[in-house]
């Protein structure tokens, strides 16, 4: 097995793991926006907190689901415009897209820890 094989294998868990982060966010944000308007039908009195936890499990999952969509090349593309230019020009546009996604995931990962050590304190 060679040392691309482990790092192939090492991202598909990754993947997985972050295929199920991403869900989970999905599903809390799901359960507690049910409450919230099954409490507010009932009682009519909203859940405070369930908007700004809302945003922050957006937030994570927009975070975990992007690794995984660019993993699986399900990358958002305007295809239907390249794909009528000539081979030079979709060529140098795939690369071009490969470098600001390679880009924007090396500017993420620089301000995670920043991102993670402000994550503390109560949400109102």
């Amino acid at each position: 097995m060679t040392l691309i094989d482990i790092i192939d294998r090492l991202l598909g868990v990754c993947e997985r793991l972050f295929l199920v982060l991403a869900n989970a966010c999905l599903l809390i944000m799901l359960a507690i926006n049910v409450a919230n308007i099954a409490q507010r039908a009932v009682i009519d009195v909203s859940i405070q907190w369930v908007f700004p936890w809302s945003v922050v499990l957006f937030v994570w999952m927009t975070f975990f689901g992007f690794f995984v969509i660019y993993r699986r090349k399900k990358d958002i593309t305007v295809d239907f415009v390249i794909d009528r230019t000539g081979p030079q020009v979709q060529k140098a546009a795939r690369l071009m897209v490969d470098v600001i996604v390679i880009m924007l995931m090396a500017i993420m990962l620089w301000h995670a820890p920043k991102i993670l050590s402000m994550q503390v304190g109560v949400i109102e």
